[in-house]
């Protein structure tokens, strides 16, 4: 919209890249809308009115004016993890546009402007919990608005345990020498960061069994399993265990949960788990104190249970 004065009614004549359906004037004020313009500068818009006796006005030329009804674009280059144990995470965007951060959602930040350009913000302290509903709004200074979800993230500030390190076996004090080791974890682990010894005898990984205070310790077959959503992991001895032997397990600073917490202390257990007395088995029957059972199937696979087929 745009009004002026007239000291005469005439007709209005506009000029440059305005137009409006009101071609005439009255004497005093007029207030035209103009004719739908493309986002855009317009600096040679011009109205002329022309009285009954074809007097021609004055040429009356608009003050350069921007029309913007577009939103800025807004473009996530670095998210927020999906689990972290940052409880203030920043999150960096990209806008087409400078203009006015609003926070909507359970997350907030104290910054509030954005610039043409990349924007870094740091959100406020969260609790420990899920957020999936975090947005941010960004406000032209024409009042076009854009939103962008932030995207859903865990922050886990606690503290990473060893719940428990076992065998299969029901009684620690006799364990069959062809038991896995099982060690479980508080809170779902980083896989990578959950590592053992698989060339050789040497003390590697973030997950060690020994039966000499750890001068050496016991070679696996394989990098631990995981299971139960990566709390827990499987650890398989490459050759069979040493009977009547007992064995510690360790577990090192190095591992991290999945939002980075690491172990604080180094855990180890306290009495272990000791091999059975007897390594002896026969074909005939499992009566000779072996407690295992072997089976040979299709295509080379053989299986074995050291706990009568459970598992």
């Amino acid at each position: 919209n745009y009004t002026f004065s007239s000291d005469e009614a005439g007709t209005i004549t506009y000029g440059g890249s305005c137009s409006s359906s009101t071609t005439s004037a009255v004497s005093g004020n007029n207030a035209i809308t103009f004719n739908t313009l493309s986002d855009g500068t317009y600096s040679d818009c011009t109205i002329t009115v022309t009285d009954k006796a074809a007097n021609e006005s004055n040429l009356l030329t608009l003050t350069s004016f921007l029309v913007d009804s577009t939103a800025s674009t807004l473009v996530a280059t670095t998210a927020i993890a999906s689990s972290t144990n940052d409880s203030t995470p920043d999150y960096t965007f990209v806008s087409s546009e400078a203009g006015t951060i609003t926070y909507s959602g359970s997350c907030s930040s104290s910054t509030t402007e954005a610039i043409a350009g990349t924007n870094t913000i740091t959100l406020n302290a969260l609790s420990d919990g899920t957020y999936s509903d975090c947005k941010i709004t960004i406000t032209d200074s024409l009042g076009n608005a854009v939103t962008l979800n932030i995207g859903s993230f865990v922050v886990d500030t606690n503290g990473l345990t060893v719940t428990s390190v076992s065998t299969t076996a029901e009684n620690q004090s006799s364990v069959a020498i062809t038991d896995n080791i099982t060690v479980t974890f508080s809170e779902a682990m980083d896989t990578t960061y959950v590592t053992t010894s698989t060339s050789d005898t040497y003390c590697a990984g973030t997950i060690r069994v020994s039966s000499d205070n750890f001068s050496s310790c016991v070679r696996m077959s394989s990098e631990p399993a995981s299971s139960n959503s990566n709390k827990t992991f499987t650890l398989d001895p490459y050759d069979n265990l040493t009977v009547s032997t007992t064995y510690k397990t360790r577990v090192t600073t190095g591992v991290k949960d999945a939002a980075g917490n690491a172990l604080s202390s180094q855990y180890e257990t306290s009495s272990g788990f000791t091999t059975t007395s007897s390594s002896s088995s026969s074909s005939s029957s499992n009566t000779s104190g072996s407690g295992v059972f072997v089976a040979v199937g299709q295509s080379g696979t053989i299986i074995r249970s050291t706990d009568n087929g459970t598992t």
